[in-house]
């Protein structure tokens, strides 16, 4: 009798200490685009991976098994949008974030730097890709080419 008394406490402490929790939100996007995209729960203070799940609408939820009162985070990614990081602290049956607002992030400049190499330098990188890649007589006759070129 105390075995079994002993084991329905364990039961019932663990039930208590961990139980599934549901997470809910809305985003609000600056155009009228259909969100699309994810969002992952974290743990604080370690950031382990708890679940994630994709966004196909302006709401969004998940259940998790999660610690009443334990720190959390969601991250939610979506097409065309920069990352946010949102943290919370759990509640026993439902946990709900403020509505997420999303401006589209533009890129406005790209700078692409092409470095011309001289012809020892491309010979040198040319070798050792073929190294590498195990090619001698692929190298063997690139420097024949290479060769009767001059």
């Amino acid at each position: 009798m105390k075995v079994l008394f002993t084991v329905f406490l364990s039961f019932l402490f663990i039930s208590s200490y961990s139980q599934f929790t549901k997470l809910e939100g809305t985003v609000e996007l600056d155009s009228s685009d259909s969100p699309f995209g994810q969002f992952i729960v974290f743990s604080l203070p370690d950031s382990t991976l708890i679940k994630g799940s994709y966004i196909d609408s302006t709401y969004f939820s998940i259940e998790f098994d999660a610690i009443a009162g334990q720190d959390y985070y969601v991250k939610i990614s979506l097409a065309g949008y920069a990352d946010t990081l949102i943290s919370f602290q759990a509640k026993p049956e439902l946990t709900t974030l403020e509505t997420v607002k999303f401006t589209a992030s533009t890129l406005t400049t790209v700078d692409i730097v092409f470095k011309s190499l001289n012809l020892c330098e491309q010979w040198m990188a040319l070798k050792s890709m073929f190294r590498e890649l195990h090619y001698k007589h692929s190298l063997h006759y690139l420097m024949c080419s290479l060769h009767h070129q001059k």
